[in-house]
Order: structure tokens, then C-alpha cells, then sequence
């Protein structure tokens, strides 16, 4: 019999459960509502909500309610708590297993079950839901029998336990009186949590019984055993077992799950979610779960994919699920204030917006996951500061790419999931930042290197109970196998041309200018890798030095592109048209292409239109309802292959994230990022659940170009994630430096292009496969160093083997490391060789199919010079002048001046007013091309004045002058002036000199003047270098060569030079 505190306690539950009398109403009874009906001992009840059906979209409950199952199991009754009104009789019931969060349709009533009636309903359930309800009080006369009914015991509103032998399922409704599991963890295959420790128990426990955590069965079957191993890890971190382990001082109860792309990390989260939502290590006859309420934050675009997750595995009516997709203050309130709903999916950029409204949520949030979590790689951005109004310790953190830069990016992300791990910030960067970065430096002293080591292990060891990351490779037993290819195409000749001319500027603008700002020329240089025509229509942007540089291409592009066919101007463009007319032609399969830029897109929309290839879109400007159906169309197959989508245009920022493009089988990475992550996001869309055809991935690189170097950073920042939280065998201090600051070689070496290669990755791995895909060799650092000289072959001159700098070492280093294992083809000599891709040998067997990839000649016009400091729009008049040429290779200086000039018979032939018009026309012509050079030079019978202009407040000491009898090389703040020799061009000095007797000074701190002693001084120059437009040493008349300055010996040898050159001139004898 049940006990009651009160006597008022006692008519309280008498008169919500009391079955009347029928009799009739007395004049003294005070209130004429009826009573509840009181459940028989054998039926099931819950308590739940209640509405009439509604056709809003915001759908709101009308009260509680009880749901009473009668003994038939066909029926059941619904009676309102709060008046204890009867809303439904006797209504037609079929469901065999109820649960909490389930919603249902009973008697034209709409009804969302709470939770089960416990022990003690009237103490706990029933009267918290009727606190603000008065309580009818009746005034009792006497009756025949002068009884009246008991009260019924609590322990009778429990059904029966079923036992484990009987036919029903074990998932059935029960009600034992003991503290018990949701699921039966004895059943086969069922997945049991880890139980409480004893200093748990102490802590979280306040003495609750303790009970088995069984994993939904649902679940369990579509779970593969690293999921279920995700879970545990999870579930572990947030319920705080693993703190309490490991003795962290600040206990702390979150996870950050790091897994590759494809792994199934939402389903490990829901999986999480669903069981704490349901179940607690620690009985409680008021609470079902661990956390009542959980809050999930992604990417915009990921909303409605969490959702359509969540249906998929859990069903409708098993939890409420919100999503908000919209300005969402309005549904962010029905979270907040009631119970219909217990997860709530937000973008990151609407919850600083509701992050307030949050905060107040009755019952507080539980649990937060936070999808893409990289995002939160800043603690003082205002999406991360506004977790700080929950009072939150659960935090979930999901993420394919842990680490995209540094170290500080790792800290926070621990300390968002775990606060206190490291202190503060400060505290993390003297005990392991700054030793780490330290010892990664070259050529640190061996104590430095040894700290450094010691303290990323111990980082390791501090975050291995936080961090769970595991690698694509799981899923080789699982899904097809995955090809990962990287193309590397050749430039074109306008492309070539167009590149050169920035990349000029930029090394004079850094060389000249003061602001020296870089990074505007490396998006143009990127969208010139992709297309020339990107730049030639792109709008003018408000810089005007860009602005300059964007005509004077243009101005290259239209003199040198006289066919408008875009596949033919671009090395990229021609490789992917050989792509896809080799795949369309041959496979039924569909193809992905990646870019970062909207006008690459458009482009190559216009070009698949061209093409009549049909094509999908998906990118910023797609609307947020319209991005389902096209991923939902692009995946449908169809029976008209024709007619179904074969091209599916993807914006790597907008869309590169949590979509599942299994549709498609063949992914093209038209363009890089700085940052490998966003480029391994979409890489991912097509090797995923669901994929039955072997996965091709193609990224386009640009040889010798921004793309190139691009590529080979990401290596290094990839590396580092991999040596703190990946399977890499490394130490962190053995990446190398992968910040997002350029150093002074950094910048020079991005902005140079390399012409002359047909991979500048294998040139610089010194691998000697030749490009027959044998395995790289594994040779130690010392063998590496003799590699080079080694592989090359033919007359190589002394000045072509350079001694192998710093910079160029340390990208070898981390390139064998990251791409030691891949075999290198070369398409042109042995694509028979590659048998990985059919697609790709069809496309070699086919001399049409590949576009020209024949290095271009060393020609003169595509050598950098140094110019003196004069404004951007004389110097880039020069550029245009210099590149502005057809497809056709043009003629050197040499041969220009050559057919402009007349032999002396001709010139003889000449009238005297014809001879006079040829002698200025000549003059002016030479003026015109002396102008040219990036120094100025007069001359005597004896010596050769060269004045050179440099940077202003140029001291001695940053000038470096090398000379030899017939080489020059000047430098000035490093950057090389004038460079003659033959390490370029073989060209010389035009005459050897005396280098002992050459002199220089500065004047103003403006001008270099040099001043070289002839070895002969008995003849004239035609031109200082030998590469230099030659004057007409024919036509120097006397009072050019300062003879008025010469002792008399030298007088009468130049006049009797001169006599001689006439008479020559006159066919005359000597």
C-alpha cells in the first residue's frame, strides 16, 4: 500500500484517480468536473502531450495528457491531466512497442509520449504536471454503504515483467520494479557500454543504482566495428570516464572525432546522441536520459543533410528533430520552451543570432556537437565565443582535417572540447609550442632537437584520450577501390608568355616598391594557371597596379591568341577536354568537376554547354531548398544515359562538405587551395557509403606554375597534421614549417616560373625512373645529395650544377616523404606503362588526345631582366612590348637588327639624301634599343663606361661585383642587375677585359658607375653583352670617340683606324 506524507497528498491523488459513485449530485458537492479514471493495475499508461490536428507549420501542443492501454491490447483512452477530461474512448490501438519521443495518431488526437508512468506517479509525475492546477475538493455525505474507495497501491501501474523466455520481444513494454536496462544487454550482438567506475560513482553517481547502457539494436546492425569503436570513444569522453582515468586536474568531458571523409562520422554522432537522449548509466525514476536536450552547429549547407540523416537512421517519430534553415528565432523558441523537440540543427551562422536564446533553454542543452569543427580553430572569432553562454561540458567536435596550419589551431580546438587541458594558451606555447617549432628548424643544436621530440610525444600522449582520428583505409574491405592521380600539364604558348609578364612585375615590385604586396598577384596568377581568358575578362579591379597588369596581359592575349579556342590556350583546359571526350565516348560513367573559383566555373559551363555535355551546378549562389534536389537528381541513374546529368559543376567552398555525390565515379580537381583541407573535403564526395564503381580522382596541376607550388605546401601542412593525430610514425618537429607567413626565398621561389620542366615535383624528388613508374628508390640523405648530377646526361656545363639550397632540400625532403610511394609516368615516353586507369591509356594510345607538351626553345624574350627603378606603366609598356608576339617563335634581337641593316654595297648605291635618311633612321633605332636594356653604356678606344641605375640609399656595402675576363655578374640587396655568362644563354662579355684594372662607384647613392678596361683598346664595341642589340661600329665618326681627350700616340692610331674602315667601306686597297 502506498504511504502518503499528508493527508492533503492523499485527497489529492484520491480525487485524480477516484472512480465515483453514480449517484446523484448533492446540493453541498462543491465541484461537478469529473474525475480521472483510474487505470487497472495490468494497463499501461504514459504520460505525453496532446493536440487536435493542424495544418500550421508551426505546430504548437495543447496540454498533458495520459495514455492508458487496456487489457485487450487493441483500445486505449486519453484523459487530460490538468481537468481530467476524457479525450479519447475506446480508440482503436495496434502498436505492440511504445516508447518515449514516439508520436502517434490516437482517436483523431495528435500525441507525443513523454515518458512511462514510474513508481510513484502521484508523488512525481502526475503531480508536477498539475502544479498550477487547483485541485477539486468534494465535501462527502453519507451514503447506504458508508465506504469509500481505497487508495490503490503504486506498485499495480506496473505491467507484469516479461520474462526472458517468452514469446514476446524483449524491446516490449515492461514494467519491472527494479532499476533495469532499455535493451538487453545479454542478447546476441548486443553492444554494452563501459560501466562507472567506483570513483565515477562518487562523483556523478549521488547514489543512483547503476544499470547497463545498451546500444540501440537498430543501430547496432548498420554500425561496422570502427563506428562502434567511434562510439565507445565518444560516449566514454563525454559521459567523463576517460578524464577520470588518465587523472586530468580539470575534468573535462568532451571528444574531438577526426576521422578521414567517408568514415561515417555522422552516424558514429547520432548513434551518441540517440543514447544519451534515451538512456543513463544511472537509474532514475524521473529521468529517462543522460542529457534531455542536445544541440548540433554545421555549415549551412549541411542542415537539411543532418536531418535527412537523422530520419534515415532513427525515424520519424522515435525523437523530435529540428532543423533550421531559415532566420530561425522563431523555431529556435519552440526548442527552447518546450519538449516537443530534443535536437536542435543550426548553422554556424545562425547561432550567433540565437546563442541568447539558448543559453535560457528549459531543460538546459546537454550535449553540443559541432560539425566541421575546424571552423572553431580560433578562440577568438565570435562563432567560438558564443558557446561560451552554454553551460555545456559535453562537447562533440567532428572533423576530417584536424590541423590546417599550426599548432594554435590544435590548441584551440582541445580546449573548446576540453577546457583547462593546457591552462591557457600561454602555458601551451612555453611547455610544447615553442620547443616543437624550435626544433624543426634547420640545423638546430641537437639539445634543442631533443626537446622538441620529447615534448610532441608527450602532446601525443597528453590528447590521445580526446582524439580519435582513423584513416580512409579502413573502408578498403567496404567500398571500391580509390585511384588517386596528379596531372601535371604543360603550359601553353600564350599561357607561358602571359605568366612570364607577371610574374617580371611582381620581381620588379618587390624588388623596387614599398608596400610589396604579394598576395593580389597569386589569385591572378592562380585563375592564369586555370584559363587565360579569366583574366582578359575579368572586370578592372580598384588597385590600379593590378588593374595595369590585367590590360597589359590582355594586350599579350589579343596579339597572341588569334584563335579564340579556350582548350587551346590552356595547358589545364586541354588535358580535362581529353578527359572528357576519352570518358563520354568510351564509359557510361558521370564526372565531378572541383573549382575555388566562380568564374572557372562559368567558364567551364560554357564550355560543357560547347560541348553538349549535360551538366548540374551546385555553388554559392544555389539556393539553400534547390541543393538537395540536385544532388538527389544527380545521383538518380536513369535508363537515358544520354539525356541524365554527365557533368556536375561543384564550388569547393560551397559544396565541397558533407554531400554524397555517389552519382559520379570520376572527380576532377580542376584547381588547388592554400589549404589541403578544403581540397581533401572534395576529393571525398564520391568514395562514400553507397559507391559500387572503382573511384578516379584527377588533380590538375600546372607545370612549373603557382599550381605546382601550391601543391607541394600542402604537403607540409598535411604533414603536420599527420605527425600529432594521425597514423604517421613521425614527430611533429619532423615536418617541416608550414605556416601561412612567406619568407623572403619563400616569395621569390613562388613567383618564379620554371619553363623548362616537365614536372618540377620530380625534378626536385631526383627521382631516376625515368617516368616508367618504377618504385621511387629508398636512398638515405647522404646518397640523395649525388643523385642529380647522376641522372642527367649529355654536355652539362659547370655552371648548370648548383649546389642544392636550403629551401629547395627541405620541399625534396617533405615531397619523398608525402609522394615516396607513388609511381611517376610519363605519358609522352611510356603511357603503355600505366594500367590503373583505362581511361587515361585511351587517352595516350590517341596522339590527338594529349595536347602539345614539347618544352618551349630558350629563347631570349622568355628570360627575366632586371630593369632600373621607373614607374609600373612605362615598365609594364616594356613587358607588352617584350612578350607581345605571335605563336609563332619570333626573332631575336640579332636577326631584326640584321635585316634592317644594308651591306656596304648597298649602302654605296644609296643617293646622298637616301644615305643621310638611312644614317638617322639607323641612329634613332639604335637609340630605340640601347633604350631597352636596363643600363646605359658609352665607350672609348680603351675602356667602356656602364652606368646602372639601383635602388635609392644603395651603400657600397650592398653591392657585389664579380668580374672575369669575359663574365660580369652585379648584384645589388641580392637581386642579380646584370648577368652575362653562359649559366642562361652562353653569352659573353662582347670583348674580354681586364677585370684587375675595372673600377665602380656610386653616386647620389642612385647610380653604379662602372667603369671596364679593354684587353684591346685598339677596337670598338658593337655592344657590352653579347646578347645586347648591336650598334654599327661603321658609322662612329671621330668626334663620338673624344679624341680630343687622347694622348697623341692614341690620336693618330684611331685616325689611322678609321682611315682604314673607310677605305674598306670603298672597296679600296689598305
Amino acid at each position: 500500500m502506498a504511504k502518503y506524507s499528508s493527508e492533503a497528498a492523499h485527497e489529492k491523488l484520491h480525487a485524480k484517480f477516484h472512480t465515483p459513485l453514480k449517484r446523484k449530485a448533492e446540493t453541498n458537492v462543491d465541484v461537478v468536473k469529473p474525475a480521472p479514471l483510474l487505470p487497472l493495475a495490468h494497463e499501461p499508461s504514459f504520460l505525453c502531450q496532446w493536440r487536435q490536428p493542424q495544418m500550421r507549420k508551426h505546430k504548437t501542443w495543447q496540454g498533458d495528457a495520459i495514455l492508458v492501454l487496456h487489457t485487450n491490447r487493441t483500445t486505449c483512452s486519453l484523459r487530460s491531466v490538468h481537468d481530467g477530461k476524457l479525450l479519447v474512448t475506446n480508440a482503436a490501438f495496434r502498436r505492440l512497442d511504445v516508447n518515449e519521443g514516439d508520436e502517434l495518431y490516437v482517436g483523431g488526437k495528435e500525441i507525443l509520449i513523454e515518458k512511462a508512468l514510474t513508481s510513484s506517479p502521484a508523488e512525481s509525475d502526475l503531480s508536477k504536471a498539475d502544479d498550477h492546477t487547483p485541485t477539486p475538493s468534494i465535501k462527502q455525505t453519507p451514503n447506504s454503504s458508508g465506504s469509500r474507495t481505497g487508495a490503490i497501491p503504486t506498485s499495480q501501474f506496473y505491467a507484469t515483467p516479461i520474462k526472458n523466455g517468452s514469446q514476446e520481444s524483449s524491446r516490449a513494454l515492461r514494467r519491472p520494479s527494479e532499476p533495469h536496462p532499455r535493451y538487453d544487454p545479454t542478447a546476441p550482438g548486443a553492444v554494452v557500454m563501459r560501466r562507472p567506475s567506483e570513483k565515477h560513482q562518487e562523483v556523478y553517481g549521488r547514489g543512483m543504482p547503476v544499470v547497463d547502457v545498451v546500444l540501440d539494436p537498430d543501430l547496432t546492425r548498420v554500425l561496422r566495428p570502427h563506428q562502434i569503436e567511434g562510439v565507445r570513444f565518444m560516449y566514454e569522453a563525454v559521459m567523463g570516464f576517460t578524464a577520470l582515468e588518465q587523472g586530468h586536474a580539470s575534468p573535462g568531458q568532451g571528444a574531438i572525432l577526426a576521422d578521414e571523409m567517408g568514415l561515417g562520422k555522422t552516424l558514429q554522432t547520432i548513434a551518441v546522441v540517440m543514447t544519451l537522449l534515451r538512456q543513463s548509466c544511472y537509474y532514475s525514476s524521473v529521468t529517462v536520459g543522460t542529457v534531455e536536450k542536445v544541440l548540433i552547429v554545421c555549415p549551412l549547407t549541411l542542415v537539411v543533410n543532418w536531418k535527412r540523416e537523422f530520419r534515415k537512421w532513427v525515424g520519424r517519430s522515435s525523437i523530435g528533430v529540428l532543423a533550421v534553415d531559415d532566420d530561425g528565432r522563431s523555431s529556435v523558441d519552440r526548442f527552447v520552451q518546450g519538449r516537443q523537440y530534443q535536437v536542435l540543427i543550426l548553422g554556424y551562422e545562425r547561432l550567433r543570432s540565437c546563442a541568447k536564446q539558448l543559453a535560457n533553454a528549459h531543460p538546459p542543452i546537454g550535449l553540443v556537437v559541432c560539425d566541421e569543427g575546424h571552423r572553431l580553430k580560433s578562440k577568438d572569432t565570435k562563432t567560438t565565443k558564443c558557446f561560451d553562454a552554454f553551460q555545456t561540458r559535453r562537447r562533440i567536435l567532428l572533423t576530417g582535417t584536424p590541423i590546417q596550419n599550426d599548432l594554435r589551431e590544435f590548441y584551440s580546438m582541445v580546449d573548446f572540447v576540453y577546457p583547462g587541458m593546457f591552462d591557457n594558451y600561454s602555458v601551451f606555447k612555453r611547455v610544447f609550442e615553442d620547443p616543437i617549432m624550435r626544433s624543426r628548424v634547420q640545423h638546430c643544436a641537437p639539445s634543442v632537437a631533443e626537446l622538441g621530440r620529447a615534448r610532441s610525444q608527450a602532446l601525443q600522449m597528453v590528447t590521445k584520450g580526446v582524439i580519435l582520428r582513423r584513416t580512409a583505409e579502413i573502408l578498403a574491405g567496404y567500398l571500391p577501390p580509390k585511384h588517386e592521380m596528379v596531372l601535371f600539364c604543360a603550359m601553353s604558348p600564350i599561357q607561358r608568355r602571359m605568366y612570364a609578364l607577371c610574374t617580371e612585375f611582381v620581381q620588379y615590385q618587390l624588388t623596387f616598391s614599398e608596400e610589396r604586396n604579394y598576395l593580389p598577384f597569386i589569385t591572378l596568377l592562380r585563375q592564369l594557371c586555370n584559363a587565360p581568358e579569366l583574366l582578359t575578362d575579368s572586370d578592372r579591379p580598384s588597385d590600379s597596379t593590378i588593374g595595369g597588369v590585367l590590360q597589359a596581359v590582355g594586350k599579350v592575349y589579343n596579339q597572341g591568341a588569334a584563335r579564340r579556342i579556350a582548350t587551346q590556350h590552356s595547358g589545364k583546359l586541354a588535358v580535362l577536354h581529353a578527359l572528357l571526350r576519352t570518358i563520354r565516348s568510351t564509359t557510361k560513367d558521370r564526372v565531378i568537376i572541383v573549382s575555388n573559383f566562380t568564374a572557372t566555373l562559368d567558364l567551364l559551363q560554357r564550355y560543357c554547354q560547347d560541348q553538349h555535355y549535360p551538366t548540374l551546378r551546385l555553388d554559392g549562389k544555389t539556393k539553400q531548398e534547390a541543393r538537395a534536389k540536385l544532388v538527389s537528381q544527380f545521383n538518380r541513374h536513369s535508363s537515358d544515359s544520354d539525356h541524365e546529368p554527365f557533368v556536375f559543376l561543384l564550388s569547393s567552398k560551397s559544396g565541397g562538405v558533407g554531400l554524397n555525390l555517389i552519382g559520379a565515379n570520376r572527380l576532377i580537381l580542376f584547381d588547388s587551395d592554400w589549404n589541403p583541407s578544403t581540397d581533401r573535403q572534395a576529393m571525398a564526395r564520391i568514395h562514400r557509403d553507397g559507391q559500387t564503381k572503382p573511384c578516379y580522382i584527377y588533380r590538375l596541376l600546372l607545370v612549373g606554375a603557382m599550381d605546382e607550388k601550391m601543391y607541394q605546401r600542402q604537403i607540409t601542412k598535411i604533414g603536420l597534421s599527420d605527425a600529432l593525430v594521425g597514423s604517421d610514425t613521425r614527430t611533429v618537429e619532423q615536418a617541416s614549417s608550414v605556416g601561412d607567413s612567406f619568407s623572403q626565398e619563400e616569395i621569390k621561389d613562388i613567383f618564379t616560373l620554371h619553363p623548362y620542366t616537365r614536372c618540377l615535383s620530380h625534378d626536385l624528388l631526383r627521382c631516376p625512373c625515368n617516368g616508367q613508374g618504377t618504385p621511387p628508390p629508398k636512398v638515405s640523405e647522404s646518397e640523395q645529395d649525388d643523385i642529380l648530377p647522376r641522372m642527367r646526361t649529355g654536355f652539362v656545363s659547370a655552371s648548370d650544377v648548383q649546389k642544392e639550397s636550403v629551401l629547395e632540400r627541405t620541399q625534396r625532403q617533405e615531397l619523398a616523404r608525402y609522394l615516396g610511394d607513388m609511381r611517376h609516368y610519363d605519358f609522352v615516353k611510356h603511357a603503355d606503362l600505366f594500367v590503373h586507369d583505362p581511361i587515361l591509356q585511351e587517352m595516350a594510345s590517341a596522339p590527338n588526345n594529349l595536347p602539345d607538351t614539347s618544352l618551349p626553345a630558350k629563347e631570349p624574350q622568355f628570360e627575366s631582366f632586371l630593369p632600373s627603378q621607373q614607374t609600373d606603366s612605362l615598365f609594364l609598356e616594356k613587358l607588352v612590348e617584350k612578350y607581345a608576339c605571335t605563336n609563332v617563335p619570333s626573332v631575336t634581337g640579332h636577326a631584326l637588327h640584321r635585316r634592317m641593316s644594308l651591306s656596304a654595297e648597298e649602302y654605296e648605291k644609296l643617293s646622298p639624301e637616301k644615305q643621310k635618311e638611312y644614317d638617322v633612321a639607323q641612329k634613332l633605332r639604335e637609340e630605340d634599343e640601347q633604350s631597352k636594356l636596363p643600363y646605359r653604356w658609352t665607350q672609348a678606344l680603351d675602356h667602356v663606361e656602364v652606368v646602372v641605375p639601383v635602388p635609392e640609399g644603395t651603400r657600397g656595402k650592398q653591392v657585389q661585383l664579380s668580374l672575369q675576363r669575359t663574365r660580369m655578374r652585379l648584384e645589388v640587396h641580392g637581386m642579380t642587375l646584370v648577368e652575362v655568362g653562359d649559366m642562361l644563354i652562353q653569352g659573353q662579355l662582347s670583348k674580354p677585359i681586364r677585370p684587375d684594372e675595372c673600377t665602380w662607384t656610386i653616386d647620389d647613392g642612385q647610380v653604379l658607375n662602372l667603369h671596364l678596361e679593354k684587353a684591346n683598346p685598339n677596337e670598338w664595341w658593337a655592344h657590352v653583352l653579347t646578347h645586347d642589340p648591336p650598334i654599327d661600329t661603321t658609322k662612329i665618326k671621330p668626334e663620338d670617340s673624344k679624341l680630343s681627350d687622347l694622348d697623341g700616340e692614341t690620336r693618330v692610331m684611331v685616325e689611322r683606324m678609321m682611315i682604314e674602315n673607310r677605305q674598306k667601306q670603298l672597296h679600296r686597297p689598305v
